[in-house]
């Protein structure tokens, strides 16, 4: 059982052979994005203001983040969800529009998903956030809620944008 967890888990190592000089060089197939890396930017840039609108959202002053567990952890959550939002974008990018097949099928399958947990971990953060505001007072703390509707907007545009990029296989 272990032995074949091991194979699949490293069958992309077969890809690659050693050279006379004892160099690894990738023998298999390439995913290159059309339009070169600037296709990339849309992506890039909605996904680093989704990353800048949930950090700065952190630093408000909202009590809620402070002493809440009903608001804290879907803001954790949020904020791991980024982490790995930012992780495969910068996999995405840092072929600069040319990935090797196994790196593209992890990237390819995970940015989608990131995203719409992003969206719905915003959103539950907000919703959480209006139940704290409701029960402790109404006190005025837009820039919370704008900064995590932007990062939930951001990160809409992203997946949006990530969709729309066309890659084609190559030898």
């Amino acid at each position: 059982m272990a032995e074949r967890h091991r194979r699949r888990h490293k069958a992309h190592l077969d890809q690659h052979i050693k050279d006379a000089n004892g160099d690894y060089h990738y023998i298999g197939e390439w995913y290159i994005v059309s339009g070169g890396w600037r296709a990339l930017i849309p992506f890039c840039i909605w996904a680093l203001i989704a990353a800048a609108a949930v950090i700065e959202a952190g630093c408000v002053h909202f009590m809620g983040l402070r002493n809440t567990w009903y608001v804290i952890l879907p803001y954790a959550l949020t904020v791991s969800m980024v982490f790995l939002l930012l992780l495969n974008g910068y996999r995405l990018v840092s072929g600069g529009g040319k990935l090797k097949t196994f790196d593209w099928e992890k990237v390819s399958e995970r940015i989608v998903p990131i995203t719409g947990f992003l969206i719905a971990f915003d959103l539950l953060t907000c919703v959480l956030g209006l139940v704290f505001l409701l029960k402790h007072g109404s006190e005025h703390y837009i820039a919370f809620f704008a900064l995590l509707v932007l990062a939930a907007l951001s990160a809409y545009f992203a997946g949006r944008a990530f969709r729309k990029q066309a890659w084609e296989k190559t030898a």
